[in-house]
Formats: C-alpha cells, sequence, structure tokens
C-alpha cells in the first residue's frame, strides 16, 4: 500500500514537469530567452518553426516578423555578405523552411550576426520582414 501511495505521486509529480516544461516552451519568446534580444511587441510573427522541445534546447528555430516599429535593439549591416548567406541557407534547409518564406538575396537586405559557444544568430532585413533563424550546434 505504501509502495502504490509513492509510485502514484513519483507519476503525478513527472507529469506535472513534463506538462509545465511544454506548456513554458509554447509561450516563451525564443529570441528574447535564449538571445536577451525583444524586438518591439509591435511586430507580428508571420511564421514559425520550432525545435522539438529539449532539456539542452538545441536545433533550428526560426521565424519571420513583419516589422511595424523600425526601431529595432540590433544594428544591422548592410552590406551584402556571401558568408552570411551561405550560413543561413545551410541552416534553412535542415529546418525545412518553404522557400516563400525565405529571403531574397538577390535583392538588397540587412543583416545581424551575433555568435556565441555553440550556438548563432543569424537576421535579415529585407522588404519590411525580419528572417530569424536561432541554432544549436549541438544538434548539427
Amino acid at each position: 500500500m505504501k509502495l502504490k501511495k509513492i509510485l502514484v505521486i513519483l507519476l503525478s509529480l513527472i507529469v506535472v514537469v513534463i506538462v509545465s516544461t511544454l506548456l513554458h516552451y509554447q509561450n516563451m519568446n525564443y529570441i528574447s530567452e535564449n538571445w536577451n534580444i525583444d524586438f518591439p511587441s509591435e511586430n507580428t510573427i508571420v511564421y514559425q518553426v520550432k525545435p522539438s522541445p529539449s532539456f539542452t534546447n538545441d536545433g533550428i528555430y526560426y521565424e519571420v516578423q513583419e516589422v511595424k516599429n523600425k526601431k529595432l535593439p540590433i544594428t544591422l549591416s548592410n552590406k551584402k555578405n556571401n558568408e552570411i548567406e551561405e550560413e543561413f541557407n545551410k541552416y534553412i534547409i535542415e529546418a525545412k523552411v518553404s522557400e516563400k518564406q525565405l529571403p531574397d538575396f538577390t535583392q538588397d537586405y540587412k543583416y545581424y550576426k551575433q555568435s556565441d559557444v555553440g550556438r548563432s544568430l543569424i537576421v535579415v532585413a529585407q522588404d519590411q520582414l525580419l528572417y530569424i533563424v536561432s541554432v544549436s550546434y549541438t544538434h548539427l
């Protein structure tokens, strides 16, 4: 009888932890939580691909934001950069992002890149849209 109570309590705790982790993951602002960058709340997310929930927070995260507020918390470079394009495209292929949700690198764009140990963030700004990809290298 005592063993049965312990098992019920243990299973209940496991379920609570799993459910709360999933709820937190669904409601979190991925870029803010992982990169401490807060894009304007007026921006609208028009497309998003999230990695599977995990404790190591690895995988490829991709989102497209429609820019309503031109004031960004990052400084964009406006020179064309083939390395940025190649790296961006490499991550996108693995994330299986629809081609119509990608920037057109034949046109002018601005970009921002931030790297950390084991992870990278690339933001491409083009035509009132921000294309954001965040990658954890432990996944690749």
